[in-house]
């Protein structure tokens, strides 16, 4: 194993930490290339870079503007170039899942804490404005109190990657989903019974079409959930793996264990 050892300060603008944080304050997809291993003294052992440098060998410049359009990751990713006598090492960056909470009753509470403490970012958003209060929720990054029929508008301008719809309120959570059938947020889920679920599809008609593999309702993975806390581990922990492409079943049923040691 080789381990590089770079100098973090002033005098290097904290870089390449500051371009990932800057990237995950701004939840934008992007990458840095990192000097790993080279016998080219323009591109020096531990040496970081963004991209624009128009000293870089095409093939790291490519591979570093494709950060553009680069699919969001919640892991960092990384891949090799070797160009122009040096090996780089290009990361992606993982950045926070983005979680929409349409709801903001007092089980939505245990969803904003859980999903804080995963370092996802939280917007809570409900047309009551007595519900949606900063102060009840101090680990989401952004509570707001709009009208239902603004939320097409919201999504215009926001990408999220999950949104929880939780108002319990039939007709909030029919224009919520309503909404929602437009956009393209890859997990959505919906509390409440099957029964329910079937009612509200029905009654937005031809939109229910657009949940096509992403809606999720009865929310949540089962594991006995009976408390709002209980639910709320059991939400976070279904987005969790579906953004994953995880099954969610116990590691004891996903290996090779003898029946006999069960």
């Amino acid at each position: 194993m080789r381990i590089v050892l770079t100098r973090l300060d002033a005098s290097n603008d904290y870089q390449p930490f500051a371009h990932v944080e800057q990237a995950r304050h701004d939840n934008i997809a992007a990458r840095f290339a990192m000097v790993i291993d080279s016998q080219n003294p323009a591109f020096p052992l531990g040496a970081s870079f963004r991209g624009g440098e128009q000293t870089l060998p095409e093939a790291v410049t490519n591979a570093l503007d494709a950060s553009t359009s680069a699919v969001r990751t919640q892991a960092n990713t990384a891949v090799t170039i070797d160009a122009d006598h040096a090996k780089f090492l290009i990361v992606s960056i993982a950045l926070p899942i983005q979680l929409l909470l349409l709801g903001a009753g007092p089980d939505a509470m245990p969803v904003v804490d859980f999903a804080a403490l995963l370092d996802w970012h939280v917007c809570v958003l409900d047309h009551r404005p007595a519900y949606a209060q900063a102060s009840r929720f101090p680990g989401a990054k952004r509570v707001m109190s709009q009208p239902v029929a603004q939320l097409e508008t919201h999504l215009q301008s926001a990408r999220y990657d999950a949104a929880v719809v939780m108002s319990h309120h039939l007709t909030s959570d029919a224009a919520y989903l309503a909404a929602l059938a437009h956009s393209s947020i890859p997990y959505v889920g919906l509390l409440g019974p099957a029964p329910r679920r079937a009612r509200l599809m029905a009654d937005i008609g031809s939109r229910a079409e657009g949940f096509h593999g992403r809606l999720h309702g009865p929310i949540g993975l089962d594991i006995g959930a009976t408390s709002p806390e209980t639910i709320a581990l059991a939400i976070v922990s279904e987005i969790q793996a579906v953004l994953a492409g995880r099954s969610g079943r116990s590691f004891s049923e996903t290996t090779d264990v003898p029946q006999a040691a069960r």
